[in-house]
């Protein structure tokens, strides 16, 4: 039988693994050659030739115009679709024509299920085949001929639109416009600056390569961690991988295999977070000098410059999400103890009249967390005694130099707002998104601090001593949220609600305090 595989090419790892256990089928394997313009006469070619599509369904593929217009073509002459889900995201932006066919989950590991399953689906593909009179055109002239992207025009708007396409991290778009620019006429300069793109570019996709490769490891580990019988060969495993990548574990299996009472979230193979959201290198150090096995994945702090006027802070990169409060909520000496709220009566009083907290689905690990300013506190303290460093909420004026700079931005992303950029009113999803889900970091590197969620601050509304926790006081937030206008987006944009508040479009970030 034979295979077309179409997926994006940040997801080749996975689709090298899968082409090796079907490897008994004819297969074409797009790589994106670029080589003059008879790229796409080959690519209408194969999808003429082959019976089946496999499309490799990730958060990159439903982005990628090259993807969607090989799903689209093959949909329409007829081909057999067999889908495979990379990432559990990708669940919510699944196309209609395709979310009711059955696929293979390979949120997690490659078990012998999913690949059982893969065989049988080709296997009963085959037999319908053969008994339907199929037959695939010869004439390719018919399907869409034109590529995907055509270049035609001012080369400078091609690059400025490759430029925009590199910063939100779409490296296999940017490379699509980039290598057909080059063999356009171009001034001398446009051409020097078209080859040192691609060469960065390249570089960039590289790392998105590397990365996916790394998370189909890391995947594995996660499907015999929590299996006893297997701790030895987990452990062995688990130590040649933290070699490799000794500051990436999202899901905390150093918890899972080395701690007699984990700290941290259980491991799902269902969730799988983009590799830039789990990069933890900050001299703050996200492992406890107090307690060297508590691990929060996902916890970076980047330090904010300040100037002579105002004391040394760090931000966290992200604002907290599901999966970190979890392990507050999860942990036996987490919120189950009245001790974290007691840092003012208010507090002590909200937390005893209040219902138990809820730890929020695995399938909203990455989102942020939706919580009042007393718990948000009280998760500050928590944190605080586990990192011995104090960890505190920002002020307004910490909050306003970490999204601002120095260079009087209007939004922290620069001065101009799309809903590429951030979650809010315009860009229609009405909900929140995973904290890694923009490209569009503020001027030190911090995501998501505008849109999604508004953000608790320290200070409270109408006291002399505006960052004084123990008095009860309406609080400050920040950053607007889903449901916000442009305007709310602003460095400058704050509103004042009641601590005791908790709806969606409310979380917090947190900060350390260094030494002066």
């Amino acid at each position: 039988m034979k295979i077309f595989m179409c997926y994006a090419r940040v997801d080749k790892p996975f689709c090298r693994e899968i082409v090796r256990i079907i490897d008994n089928h004819e297969i074409f394997v797009d790589d994106r050659f670029y080589a003059g313009d008879d790229w796409w006469e080959i690519i209408l070619e194969r999808l003429a030739w082959c019976d089946v599509l496999i499309f490799l369904i990730s958060v990159h593929s439903l982005k990628s115009v090259y993807c969607k217009r090989e799903l689209n073509i093959a949909m329409r002459h007829g081909k057999r679709i067999m889908p495979i889900l990379l990432d559990e995201a990708a669940i919510p932006h699944i196309p209609k024509e395709i979310s009711k066919l059955h696929w293979a989950d390979l949120t997690g590991a490659m078990t012998d299920e999913v690949v059982q399953w893969i065989h049988d689906s080709l296997l009963k593909i085959e037999a319908d085949l053969k008994k339907s009179v199929h037959k695939n055109p010869t004439q390719t002239a018919s399907i869409m001929s034109a590529p995907p992207v055509f270049l035609d025009g001012d080369p400078a708007q091609h690059i400025g639109q490759a430029s925009e396409f590199m910063q939100m991290g779409e490296f296999d778009r940017a490379r699509m416009i980039l290598q057909r620019l080059r063999d356009k006429p171009m001034q001398p300069m446009q051409k020097r600056i078209v080859d040192k793109m691609i060469s960065e570019n390249e570089k960039l996709l590289d790392e998105q390569l590397s990365d996916r490769a790394r998370d189909m490891e890391y995947r594995t580990l996660c499907s015999i961690a929590h299996n006893p019988h297997l701790r030895e060969l987990a452990l062995e495993e688990y130590e040649a991988f933290r070699k490799r990548f000794p500051d990436y574990d999202p899901k905390n299996i150093h918890a899972v295999l080395f701690s007699k009472k984990p700290v941290g979230a259980v491991i799902s193979q269902q969730q799988q977070p983009d590799a830039a959201a789990v990069s933890v290198n900050s001299r703050s150090s996200f492992r406890s000098r107090r307690n060297p096995d508590f691990f929060m994945p996902m916890l970076e702090f980047l330090p904010i410059h300040t100037g002579a006027t105002m004391r040394p802070f760090e931000l966290a990169r992200y604002p907290v999400t599901n999966q970190q409060f979890n392990i507050f909520i999860n942990d036996p000496d987490g919120a189950s103890r009245v001790r974290w709220w007691t840092y003012a009566a208010s507090a002590r009083n909200y937390r005893e009249k209040s219902e138990k907290l809820v730890p929020a689905p695995e399938s909203e690990d990455l989102h942020p967390c939706s919580t009042c300013w007393y718990n948000a506190m009280a998760f500050c303290f928590y944190l605080s005694e586990h990192l011995g460093q104090r960890v505190l909420l920002p002020t307004r004026a910490q909050r306003r130099r970490a999204a601002g700079g120095t260079d009087g931005r209007r939004y922290p992303f620069g001065n101009e707002l799309t809903p590429s950029k951030a979650n809010y009113r315009d860009s229609g999803i009405g909900h929140t998104t995973p904290v890694n889900a923009y490209n569009s970091p503020g001027p030190y590197g911090n995501y998501d601090l505008s849109g999604n969620v508004w953000e608790w601050l320290l200070d409270g509304a109408g006291l002399e001593k505006p960052y004084d926790h123990r008095t009860r006081a309406d609080r400050y937030l920040a950053g607007g949220s889903f449901r916000s206008r442009a305007d709310e987006l602003l460095v400058t944009s704050e509103m004042v609600q009641s601590p005791e508040l908790i709806t969606p479009t409310v979380g917090f970030r947190v900060m350390i305090l260094l030494d002066a």
